[in-house]
């Protein structure tokens, strides 16, 4: 083993004492005399340092110590000092100057939140929900639930600053007053903070609105997988909530599980005009830095998309194929409350 590879393999070693059976054994000496040599170059050159006490030799001749502290380097932080110091000012600078640890810890976390403090500060000025918000900032909608995230917030007081809504558990579905009696489009929407958004936009204009050509009259939240199972079924809800016929679109994530929901949705529903609200999935490729888009969490089943590729054409088709062929998806939330309301083009 060369000395380089030693002394990094001692530098590495959880701790600062060690004892000369644990520090032989890092070395397969061919004899005492070489191991007595190794040993002692590493002590000239300031790697270890004998722990001097009476019989504490192993009784040979040349002797060596039976016990030794590493002497390791001293880490230098100055590269994350100087980052600390540059950090957007609603951070506690003088906290994590004290704590560089914690601040190594909750580095990936901040820094993203600092650029964006600097250099988009004027998109908290449109109000947003959580998992909206957290996929602006940090390209992954979950990040505000962590605990780590938790603590930053609390710590530097941001709550207010970064503008955002919880999403509580909602009702299911949601329309204007004056839709529930006529026939009409209900947008299924698969995730919670989407619906909730959308509900938004919709209550502030008490009335349908016009997105991509489409008048969206009430909105259905899907909750994920619950909308395809026995127990709910479009026509119930028709029967229940509407009392009469009327046309779904939906829109989903753009991953294996969300295209899984809206084909079996489809094959289910053959007695609803059911379409896929395509538009809404191109725009959100279009927004998305495909080579930045995270990688799913969990390994889901592949599943055949033919039926989903039916309503996509040319760059499009092979963008999602990249997607999740790459083991990539892009989220509902990417399209938060403020792009949809830009989307719209009417009220009716």
């Amino acid at each position: 083993m060369s000395n380089n590879h030693l002394k990094d393999k001692l530098f590495q070693y959880s701790k600062t004492y060690i004892s000369l059976d644990e520090l032989t054994a890092f070395i397969n000496f061919k004899n005492y005399h070489e191991q007595h040599d190794c040993i002692s170059k590493l002590i000239s050159e300031g790697i270890i340092k004998p722990i001097i006490k009476k019989d504490f030799t192993n009784g040979k001749i040349p002797p060596l110590y039976t016990k030794y502290r590493i002497l390791k380097p001293k880490t230098d932080n100055s590269d994350l000092i100087s980052e600390i110091k540059h950090l957007e000012g609603s951070f506690c600078i003088s906290y994590y100057l004290k704590n560089v640890n914690k601040y190594k810890q909750q580095r990936e976390i901040i820094l993203p939140l600092s650029d964006f403090l600097k250099d988009y500060s004027d998109k908290l000025n449109w109000r947003i929900s959580k998992n909206e918000r957290a996929y602006q900032i940090w390209n992954y909608e979950k990040t505000l639930d962590s605990p780590t995230a938790k603590t930053i917030i609390e710590l530097n007081n941001l709550r207010e600053k970064l503008n955002y809504y919880n999403t509580p558990e909602p009702f299911f579905y949601y329309t204007p007053e004056k839709n529930r009696f006529s026939e009409n489009t209900v947008l299924i929407i698969e995730n919670k903070d989407t619906w909730y958004s959308f509900r938004e936009i919709m209550r502030n204009v008490n009335d349908s609105v016009v997105l991509f050509e489409h008048k969206i009259d009430g909105i259905l939240y899907g909750e994920g997988k619950k909308v395809i199972r026995e127990s709910f079924s479009l026509s119930d809800f028709c029967e229940t909530e509407l009392k009469h016929k009327c046309d779904f679109l939906y829109f989903g994530d753009l991953d294996y599980e969300g295209i899984g929901i809206y084909q079996t949705l489809k094959k289910q529903s053959t007695d609803f005009d059911l379409q896929l609200f395509s538009k809404l999935y191109v725009k959100l490729i279009e927004l998305s830095n495909l080579t930045s888009l995270r990688k799913v969490e969990k390994q889901q089943k592949e599943v055949d998309i033919t039926l989903f590729l039916q309503d996509f054409c040319g760059e499009t088709v092979e963008n999602i194929k990249w997607i999740l062929s790459d083991g990539r998806y892009i989220p509902q939330e990417a399209l938060n409350k403020n792009i949809l309301e830009n989307l719209i083009t009417d009220r009716k």
